[in-house]
Formats: structure tokens, C-alpha cells, sequence
């Protein structure tokens, strides 16, 4: 009988491990993917806030949506709602009309991560074929900023430059009269420094040009602007 009880008091103490051990298990399991849930999550945000800041996008003389999403060449094309168009241009573009005269193609697609031979392409074609096209780029997460206009198939002014590297990406064309009177390139006679650069953009002069130019959407693209989504 004591052997007996030996057996038993050692199966159920095995057993009572062995749940002990498969509790603890599964609680590591929650853990882990709670854990990576986690980490999902923050990298969507970062992604998120990322996107926040940089803004990017088309300004084509033009009435009609479709056209221009044709000639940029934008696939998956669907119609959708304002909110829904600005979600999808986190990573493809938005197109929709804006104003009386202009539609406005944004999203981070229209950067082009920095490939700014396929921008000055679509520049050309759209300007080709509606007689006017501008580009900007605000894109604060690589301290890029950038703008370039198009007439009739032909790049006239195109200026893009890297914050952080102090480098000059892209400069086509002689400076625009709204250039100068924004007082661009005008070095600060009191920087005695040897940079190389003693006056460079900022956002905000990006956002300026723009609205002399012709529009800067966050001032009239407003929630109620149905367009159209695509990836270029």
C-alpha cells in the first residue's frame, strides 16, 4: 500500500508539473505575441508619422481627374472618399480636383523615393499635355525639399536639396521671379562660417512658392474632395 501511495503522490506531482509547465508556456506565447503585437503596432505608427511628414505631390492645370491619373500612368485606379484617398496616399497617390483650374495628384508615390528622372518624365508628359505642371516635396523624415515646373513638354525651373548631406539634387533652369522676391539663395551676410550652403529651403518655403505658384493643398484640400487612388 505504501508503494502504492509512493506512485501516486510522484504521478500527480509529474502530472501538476507538467501543467505547471504547459501554463507557463502558453504564457510566454501570450507574451511574445503581445509583445510583437507591440512592436507591429509601433512600427505602424512610426510608419504613420513618417508619412505625416512628408508631403508630396503634383499640381497639374487641369479639370479632369481621370486624365491625369492616365497620363502619370497610375495603376489600380478606384474612385474613393476623401478620407480614404489621403489614407492610400501614405504610400500611392491621391488625385482629385482642387480649385477651379487645377487637380492635384498627392502621395508619397509621387516622390518616387527620390528618383527624380521618373518626376521630371511625368512632369514633361502632363505639362505636354495639359501646357502647365509644378512638382513639390516636403519630406521632413529625409530632410528633402524640393519644387519643378513644366510648360509644354519642357522642364523650365527644378530645384530639390538634401538637408543632411548639404547637397543640391536637383537645380535646372534660372531662378523664377517668385523665387527672388521670397529673397531664395540670398546668403545671411552674417554667417561667417566656411559651409558651403549659407542659405538653404525650409518647409515652409516650399509650402509658399507653392501657393504663388499655384496651390498648396493643405489650404484647399479640405474632407468632402472625392478623387481617385492609384499606384504609380
Amino acid at each position: 500500500m505504501g508503494v502504492a501511495v509512493i506512485v501516486a503522490v510522484v504521478a500527480f506531482t509529474l502530472f501538476g508539473l507538467s501543467r505547471w509547465a504547459e501554463i507557463m508556456r502558453r504564457h510566454r506565447d501570450h507574451q511574445d505575441r503581445a509583445e510583437t503585437g507591440l512592436v507591429e503596432a509601433e512600427a505602424r505608427a512610426a510608419e504613420a508619422a513618417a508619412a505625416e511628414r512628408t508631403t508630396v505631390w503634383f499640381a497639374i492645370r487641369a479639370q479632369d481627374a481621370r486624365e491625369v491619373a492616365r497620363v502619370l500612368g497610375l495603376r489600380t485606379v478606384q474612385p474613393v472618399a476623401f478620407e480614404d484617398g489621403m489614407q492610400r496616399a501614405r504610400t500611392g497617390m491621391f488625385v482629385a480636383p482642387c480649385g477651379k483650374d487645377f487637380v492635384l495628384a498627392i502621395g508619397l508615390d509621387a516622390w518616387q523615393r527620390g528618383d527624380l528622372s521618373q518626376v521630371e518624365a511625368a512632369l514633361l508628359r502632363l505639362s505636354k499635355a495639359h501646357g502647365e505642371a509644378f512638382w513639390f516635396v516636403v519630406d521632413e523624415e529625409r530632410d528633402c525639399v524640393g519644387w519643378a515646373v513644366a510648360r509644354r513638354g519642357q522642364l523650365s525651373r527644378a530645384y530639390c536639396f538634401h538637408g543632411s548631406d548639404e547637397e543640391v539634387l536637383w537645380d535646372v533652369g534660372e531662378l523664377t521671379p517668385a523665387e527672388r522676391e521670397f529673397g531664395f539663395f540670398v546668403e545671411d551676410p552674417r554667417d561667417l562660417t566656411d559651409d558651403e550652403h549659407k542659405w538653404w529651403p525650409l518647409p515652409r518655403d516650399v509650402r509658399a512658392l507653392a501657393s504663388r505658384w499655384c496651390i498648396e493643398p493643405s489650404r484647399l484640400l479640405q474632407p468632402g474632395h472625392p478623387g481617385l487612388a492609384g499606384r504609380w
